[in-house]
């Protein structure tokens, strides 16, 4: 999607003393393109006296972002007077930005009777940015206990990766420009219960 913003910056530093207030500001252009796909495959089987139903899928996402600003000529303009369009004075065009990830993943959630069921998986992500690629494997493990036939009690482990690039300066300097930053990974435990009534 695209987003068009136009910012001002007024100074009202001679107000007080010749009524002028200072206009300066820019425009800003903002372009992110997000193509995406996934699919999913799920066949239920049975195995050695236990009910399954197998999940496996992919997913992916190309990601692009452009930015373009034009930054305009300041201009005095005394109070109550509608301030026109300035011109501009120069223009940047950031480099684009842009990278793919891409996941698989598997699992399976087994019936063993009426009172267990178990489920596990895994995920295997992957980021690339220029010259950068991080991944991970993230694995899942579930149990359900049905005590009663509406109720149900609910354990599970899982874990998450979130890849976080490098270190880039931008218009600022940095001693570590470059550097590859450590990818969030988080651990999971939940555990509820279900009640139908």
């Amino acid at each position: 999607f695209k987003r068009f913003d136009v910012e001002s910056y007024p100074k009202f530093d001679n107000y007080d003393k010749d009524g002028v207030i200072r206009h300066k500001g820019n425009e800003r252009t903002d372009n992110w393109v997000f193509d995406t796909a996934y699919l999913d495959v799920t066949t239920n089987f049975s195995l050695l006296g236990t009910e399954n139903t197998f999940l496996v899928g992919a997913n992916y996402l190309d990601y692009k972002y452009d930015r373009f600003m034009a930054f305009h000529a300041g201009e005095d303009v005394a109070a109550g007077t509608t301030v026109t369009r300035p011109g501009t004075v120069r223009s940047k065009k950031s480099p684009r930005r842009e990278h793919d990830t891409w996941g698989i993943y598997a699992q399976n959630m087994m019936t063993i009777n009426d009172y267990w069921q178990v489920l596990a998986g895994a995920r295997y992500d992957e980021k690339r940015e220029d010259s950068l690629t991080e991944n991970q494997v993230s694995p899942k493990l579930g149990v359900i206990f049905h005590p009663t036939s509406n109720g149900s009690i609910y354990v599970q482990y899982s874990e998450s990766f979130m890849p976080q690039g490098e270190v880039s300066n931008g218009s600022r300097t940095y001693i570590n420009d470059g550097e590859k930053l450590d990818a969030e990974r988080g651990i999971s435990y939940d555990s509820c219960t279900k009640c139908e009534l």
